[in-house]
């Protein structure tokens, strides 16, 4: 929910970042909750999200309502946007890129960062078959709603969406040298990131099909 009124005072209120690293979570995750309405939040007339520390505190003590985010997952979510950024400035002339302007980048980054944050959630859920993945393929499906209606076929929309698994995978692979996990937890990694952007793809694909 969006609270309403005048500009906060600032000592009473936190950004982005602040009440994130409060909760213990990433960025992403949050802004998430908070454009979904599980999180009060304020919107400055600049259009910044802004968390009043009461609610942030209150939030802190439900141990349970919060996933807390390691610090391999974060390390990896840093990684995968910056590797994301830079690859698609390779990418311009792909016929998936070029046909979308101003407007459609901006609606794919805002379902970009929703999956992010959604992506971390499930990363560090103890369940495997979580509510995540549902929630994965909605996105996807609005994801492909959203190309067909550019006129981008099918094979492109999903070219896009295994060039965006793809950097993710890599960033998990790639992890800096100073990032130290074993084995079996980077396979984990790798394989959740996997499991997950398919729900996007068969999302995307569910909307070409029922056209």
């Amino acid at each position: 929910m969006n609270r309403q009124g005048p500009t906060p005072d600032p000592t009473d209120w936190l950004t982005l970042t602040e009440a994130a690293d409060a909760l213990r979570v990433h960025p992403t995750t949050l802004r998430r909750w908070a454009d979904t309405g599980q999180v009060p939040v304020f919107l400055t007339p600049g259009g910044h999200r802004r968390f009043a520390a009461s609610d942030v505190r209150h939030i802190a003590t439900r141990h349970h309502a919060v996933r807390r985010v390691g610090p391999v997952e974060r390390i990896w979510a840093d990684q995968a946007l910056a590797m994301a950024r830079k690859q698609l400035g390779a990418q311009e002339s792909e016929r998936w890129l070029k046909q979308h302007d101003d407007g459609a980048r901006d609606r794919h980054r805002q379902m970009g960062q929703q999956l992010r944050g959604l992506i971390l959630e499930y990363l560090t859920a103890e369940e495997d078959d979580g509510p995540q993945l549902g929630q994965a393929r909605k996105i996807g499906a609005q994801y492909g709603e959203a190309s067909r209606g550019l006129g981008l076929p099918l094979t492109d929309t999903l070219r896009a969406a295994m060039f965006f698994r793809d950097t993710l995978t890599a960033s998990a692979i790639q992890l800096p040298d100073n990032v130290r996990i074993p084995t079996e937890s980077q396979v984990r990694l790798v394989g959740r990131i996997s499991r997950i952007v398919n729900e996007v793809q068969l999302g995307a694909a569910d909307a070409y099909a029922t056209s």
